[in-house]
């Protein structure tokens, strides 16, 4: 007769040689390569997950720079079809793997540009550089996780 011992999770017998609990599925030994593959699993998962909640915050940042963009060209040129045109054609250039990626930069550019412009106005082209780095990256950023977020839509 096989010698039992109780499962140190759920406190049900089983065998003595078993690697699994049968009642709760837990594993009772585990060597080296278990552990580490169970570890290397946990950090993937919670760093899928961050990047997903990361990507969810920011989820509204590039479909609020489309609009904004189509009202300016809407303005301009005094027709909101072309306003209309331009805010489908930015969401359908976003949905491009490189391209959207592209605009995204462009967009960064942009406002890098534009925190330079205002740091050189009001103080000085050094702070306006700084203002222009960390605009820029921060944007970046933002469309980037942004752009990962409409395509998972």
């Amino acid at each position: 007769m096989d010698k039992t011992i109780a499962c140190p999770y759920c406190g049900e017998e089983i065998k003595a040689t078993a690697k699994k609990c049968k009642h709760c599925g837990e594993w009772l030994e585990q060597d080296d390569s278990q552990k580490q593959d169970s570890s290397s699993l946990h950090k993937t998962i919670r760093s899928a997950n961050e990047e997903a909640k990361w990507n969810d915050e920011n989820s509204g940042a590039l479909p609020f720079q489309a609009a904004i963009i189509a009202i300016a060209l809407g303005i301009a040129f005094q027709s909101w079809w072309i306003g209309l045109g331009a805010f489908g054609g930015l969401i359908i250039l976003l949905m491009i793997p490189y391209i959207g990626t592209a605009v995204c930069v462009l967009l960064s550019l942009l406002y890098a540009y534009i925190g330079y412009a205002i740091g050189v106005h009001f103080f000085s082209p050094s702070a306006g550089w700084v203002i222009a780095i960390i605009v820029g990256l921060g944007t970046l950023g933002m469309n980037l996780s942004s752009k990962d977020w409409l395509n998972d839509f």
